[in-house]
C-alpha cells in the first residue's frame, strides 16, 4: 500500500454535503424562477431560471462522477496486491 496523497484540494464530508445543498438549492431557485417567468410570460427570466436548474444539476451530477471515480480508485488501490498475486 502506498502512502500517496490524493491529487487537488481536500474536502471534508461536511464540506462536500454543504456543497451538495448548494447545488440541489441552485436547481430548485432556478425551477421557482422558471415557472415564476413562465406564469408572468416573461421568457428573459424563464431561461435565466432554467438555466441556473441546470446549472445546478450539472453541478451534482459532476460531483456524483467524481464520487464514483474516488470510490473506484480506493477500490482499485485494495484489489491491486491480489490481481498481482493471481497472476503468478
Amino acid at each position: 500500500m502506498s502512502d500517496r496523497q490524493p491529487c487537488g484540494p481536500s474536502v471534508s464530508g461536511n464540506e462536500e454535503v454543504l456543497m451538495g445543498i448548494g447545488d440541489k438549492a441552485e436547481e430548485l431557485k432556478g425551477k421557482v424562477k422558471a415557472a415564476v417567468g413562465d406564469a408572468t410570460d416573461n421568457r428573459s427570466l424563464e431561461a435565466e431560471g432554467k438555466a441556473e436548474e441546470f446549472s445546478g444539476k450539472a453541478k451534482q451530477e459532476t460531483e456524483s462522477v467524481v464520487d464514483a471515480l474516488r470510490d473506484a480508485g480506493t477500490a482499485t488501490k485494495g484489489d491491486s496486491d491480489v490481481d498481482r498475486d493471481r497472476a503468478v
